[in-house]
């Protein structure tokens, strides 16, 4: 079936323990116990374990959930299933979306504040320059599985704010026998999968490939992906080896958002185009663990991960025509004495100064856009060790688990601005004239070192407790290797040590009360520290100029609720969050056509408060599920909010008070879905999704309308043709409802003429009614 019942607690004890779960087997009923646990890094524990020992909320996704053929990115399962995840259209593109979590981001996108941590077989892989997440080099048909962490987890380490998405591939011995497919669609799609893996008993190997080519369903959004996997293991009697490569290759077009007056006149249409991005992974991580004895197990676990990305941004021009402002006739002279400019038919910035190319030479009126070029080379590597042991203290058993980890990351930034033309359908065209001011170098490392250590307590048969606490040390350093922007050259240093508590405690055979307080931190990254004066902006992805300093968010969970199974329900959870963001990052835009010009700014303190319900069930002919979330998001302080491109700011700026909601992230978030078997190889399903609407980004104030709610309904059927084939068909958004996920605020009328809405407002567009066809084959 698509979707499979999902255990609400992940088989992994303590806090410390749910940083990566490999699955050997389990047993049934209450007693349900893995012979295989990773902990974070690599180190594995065997024996029995109580799934109940979690003091925080876990969301487990298997093999078998993650195995439909037509997720490429495991953001689809997670759109579709997760509890309190949300997505939006931003990009528009199908592996370049915000994925929110407990009002929390992990994004491909510059700009945004990230507050998650994702990990890839122990290994960090939000990115060093700006804690980024490319979800199109995460392939779904790689992965064992996924676990959703709630909570600002500790031993997670940075970033870790809302919680962290875990994720443990695949090996030869964890997957045996191959798998391919072909999936087509609307819109030209075509995905590609094959894996294959088997093992000796000693040595094993598993090999995974990837394909995507579209169109999209948005103008000028053809995208393509290729993406291969491979496992090398090794177990022996008491030492287990793993060598993991990933490599990844995309190019990518994302137009996100357009003004009201043209999603009014087509909901395909972009506004500037191109936004174009590409990524070239090539990624090693080698994981390995020692027993010395059934009590006592030693791992570790490195890696080395090299990124290249590549940026193309086709935007409208920030410059204006030498002596046009708010009072000008528009035709080059002043009010004031009617003469003109002395710059008349060229373009001016701000002051009112021509602006030239690199060459020297003004440039005139007619170029209305420019072209804006970026590239991150990005490296990374780094290892971790640890410990896990198990003694008795009395009455009271103890596991418990210490280790160190260490963390570098290099940038190599550059960028350039070219001076352009729109065509007809609002594209821009290569000149060769670049803005002599426009260049932008930045060199950059990051480098942390961290120790952590957890304990978990067996205070007597039905209560466990569970303490942990970790410290980081991380310095970020920054500067302009051409010399020629001094302003650029940072070294920042950042210490924080964060704790956390919980308990557990059985009530019956079938349910559990879990709570539990933790903290974590977020430091500034190299982008925000390189963007945050007000009065030096810079535009988003491209040019830096000023790093005063920033403050690390500091973040305090606190969760609580009850789960287990009762009566017909197989899976229940009741829960609350709260989430206290102090100091917290956001972007303060000062302009730009899109909003993409601004600064980072410790800003104001935020909280997400929220209630979580899960049930799931089933028998032999039907499954089902429900998952609800209502969250508030607020901002905890009053504060000034630069937002020039909202109609109803004052002095390009707005009050916001204190309770303010945090825009983009809904208040109430409900799924659910069933699934039955028609015959032995017929099954057939639908999931339905609604989300509350959201204020525009851009409206911190909440002085605008939100969005408005959605709903949409997918449906899909699978027929097993014999043992090996197999065929999918699944339609998305079957009614065709059309609805809108995202919103900012923009200055159409610099791209469009005669513009009939004034309030500035761009939507982003979510996909309308869309089918794809999946043959595959089992081997």
């Amino acid at each position: 079936m698509r979707h499979m019942k999902q255990p609400l607690a992940a088989a992994i004890t303590g806090i410390v323990t749910v940083a990566s779960a490999n699955t050997l087997g389990a047993a049934d009923g209450d007693d349900a116990a893995l012979e295989e646990i990773r902990v974070i890094g690599t180190a594995i524990t065997r024996g029995e374990l109580n799934l109940n020992a979690l003091p925080f909320a876990v969301q487990r996704f298997t093999q078998d959930d993650l195995s439909d053929a037509a997720f490429f990115s495991a953001v689809d399962l997670l759109e579709d299933r997760a509890t309190s995840v949300s997505t939006n259209a931003a990009q528009n593109n199908r592996l370049q979306p915000d994925v929110q979590y407990r009002g929390f981001t992990a994004s491909p996108l510059l700009g945004l504040s990230q507050g998650l941590a994702v990990y890839h077989n122990g290994v960090r892989v939000n990115e060093a320059f700006g804690d980024t997440v490319n979800w199109d080099l995460l392939p779904a048909s790689s992965m064992e599985t996924l676990d959703l962490v709630g909570g600002s987890n500790p031993v997670y380490g940075l970033n870790t704010i809302g919680g962290a998405l875990v994720v443990n591939t695949r090996t030869g011995f964890s997957s045996e026998g191959g798998k391919a497919s072909v999936t087509l669609g609307d819109y030209s799609t075509q995905d590609y999968t094959a894996s294959y893996g088997a093992n000796n008993g000693e040595w094993g190997f598993f090999i995974s490939a990837d394909a995507m080519d579209e169109d999209g369903w948005r103008d000028f959004s053809e995208s393509e992906a290729q993406t291969l996997y491979s496992a090398l293991s090794w177990r022996g009697a008491a030492s287990e080896l793993d060598v993991f490569f990933n490599y990844g290759d995309s190019n990518l077009k994302g137009n996100g958002a357009v003004p009201l007056d043209l999603l009014n006149a087509s909901r395909s249409a972009v506004f500037t185009h191109p936004d174009q991005t590409e990524n070239e992974l090539m990624m090693t991580s080698v994981s390995f663990r020692h027993a010395f004895s059934d009590s006592s197990e030693i791992s570790i676990n490195g890696f080395y991960r090299d990124l290249e990305t590549q940026t193309f941004n086709g935007d409208g021009s920030e410059y204006e025509e030498c002596g046009e402002d708010d009072d000008d006739d528009n035709d080059g002279t002043e009010d004031m004495g009617g003469e003109e400019h002395p710059f008349e038919g060229f373009l001016c910035n701000d002051d009112d100064e021509p602006v030239t190319d690199k060459l020297g030479n003004r440039v005139d009126e007619d170029f209305n856009a420019i072209n804006n070029r970026s590239s991150r080379q990005q490296e990374s590597y780094g290892f971790t060790l640890q410990y896990l042991g198990r003694a008795d203290t009395g009455a009271i058993g103890h596991e418990y688990v210490a280790g160190v980890d260490w963390f570098k990351g290099r940038t190599d930034f550059a960028s350039t601005v070219e001076f352009s033309e729109l065509t007809e359908t609002r594209g821009t065209v290569l000149t060769g004239r670049f803005d002599a001011d426009g260049d932008t170098n930045l060199k950059t490392q990051v480098e942390t070192w961290s120790a952590f250590v957890s304990d978990s307590m067996a205070l007597n048969d039905a209560t466990t407790l569970t303490l942990s606490a970790r410290y980081n040390n991380t310095r970020t350093q920054g500067n302009d290797p051409t010399g020629q922007r001094p302003e650029l050259a940072g070294d920042h240093r950042f210490k924080n040590f964060n704790a956390g508590a919980g308990i557990v405690w059985q009530m019956t055979n079938t349910l559990s009360l879990y709570g539990g307080v933790q903290s974590s931190a977020r430091t500034p990254t190299p982008v925000e520290l390189a963007c945050s004066h007000p009065e030096a902006p810079c535009t988003l992805p491209n040019s830096f100029l000023a790093d005063p300093p920033l403050d690390d968010v500091r973040a305090v969970s606190t969760e609580f609720g009850i789960r287990g199974s009762w009566g017909a329900i197989d899976q229940f959870r009741l829960g609350g969050f709260v989430i206290t963001a102090n100091d917290d990052i956001l972007f303060q835009t000062t302009g730009g056509v899109s909003s993409n010009e601004g600064f980072f700014q410790n800003a104001a303190d935020t909280r997400r408060a929220g209630l979580e319900l899960e049930l799931a069930g089933g028998n032999e002919v039907w499954d089902w599920y429900v998952n609800y979330t209502y969250m508030q998001a607020t901002f905890e302080d009053d504060f000034f909010s630069s937002s020039p491109n909202n109609p109803q700011s004052e002095n390009d700026r707005l009050f916001v008070s204190a309770g303010s909601d945090i825009p983009g992230l809904p208040d109430s978030n409900l799924k659910f879905g069933a699934a039955t078997r028609i015959t032995d190889a017929l099954q057939i399903g639908a999931d339905v999704r609604y989300m509350s609407g959201v204020y525009l980004r851009g409206d911190e104030a909440n002085v605008d309308d939100k969005t408005e709610d959605w709903s949409v309904i997918d449906v899909y059927a699978r027929m097993n043709l014999g043992n090996k084939l197999f065929v999918e068909t699944r339609v998305d958004n079957v009614l065709d409802e059309d609805y809108e996920t995202f919103g900012l605020y923009g200055e159409a009328d610099e791209v469009l003429s005669n513009i009939q809405d004034t309030s500035g407002r761009f939507l982003g567009p979510a996909m309308p009614r869309m089918w794809w066809v999946t043959v595959g084959a089992r081997f």
